[in-house]
């Protein structure tokens, strides 16, 4: 399914979330996520680099608060990984970009998800590594699925601890019933044992974070 497909519907996921993102700071930990995003700083453990260095693109946006947009980046990720996960699971066809929009609004309209998205937090971070763990292992096979997933074990460490377990479980799942000689099945997991230490790497962005003035630090 072309990605292209899908614009429609985020656009209109988009368009739908924005009225209801909350103006400013909201509620939990949003004050210090948002804080952490815009300085660069380190909230509290495990630091969610990808989500700090992620989130931070939104404070060059040219409208709204602070707050809002770095909300409205939380929504995008949120709106994103909906539409990686439909592309996964979901039917194939004209009407691809209806099926997606639908898909967004059943999803989002929970009030314990709408409530991640309204305001700054990690969590779109994780949905969005979920579906795209969930995509490689549904739309790859052999060793591309051994590699992918290894690979976004690496990226889980970066994004929170459920994201590191989930593709985990995912990658050991794959080494075990992958249909391929166990060489070939040896030398992908290496590949993607690799790949996993280059994209964990990012955490040593952590220190260099906290080092900067102003910083937000444990």
């Amino acid at each position: 399914m072309r990605p292209s497909r899908h614009i429609p519907a985020l656009v209109l996921g988009l368009l739908c979330l924005i009225p209801l993102l909350a103006a400013s700071v909201a509620w939990f930990d949003d004050g210090e996520l948002a804080a952490a995003a815009a300085t660069l700083g380190v909230p509290h453990p495990t630091g969610f680099p990808l989500f700090v260095m992620g989130n931070h693109g939104a404070v060059l946006l040219p409208f709204g608060s602070l707050a809002f947009r770095i909300h409205l980046a939380g929504a995008v990720v949120a709106l994103c990984a909906v539409a990686l996960c439909w592309s996964a699971i979901g039917p194939k066809g004209r009407l691809s970009w209806p099926w997606t929009f639908g898909a967004m609004v059943i999803a989002l309209s929970s009030p314990s998800l709408a409530m991640h998205i309204r305001a700054t937090e990690v969590y779109p971070w994780v949905w969005l590594h979920a579906s795209c763990v969930l995509w490689v292992a549904l739309r790859t096979q052999g060793a591309k699925r051994l590699v992918g997933l290894w690979a976004l074990g690496g990226m889980g460490i970066v994004i929170h601890s459920e994201s590191a377990a989930l593709s985990l479980l995912f990658a050991l799942a794959a080494l075990v019933t992958a249909k391929i000689p166990w060489p070939s099945r040896l030398r992908a997991l290496v590949s993607g044992c690799a790949l996993a230490v280059i994209v964990a790497a990012g955490t040593v962005a952590l220190p260099l974070m906290a080092a900067r003035d102003p910083m937000l630090s444990w």
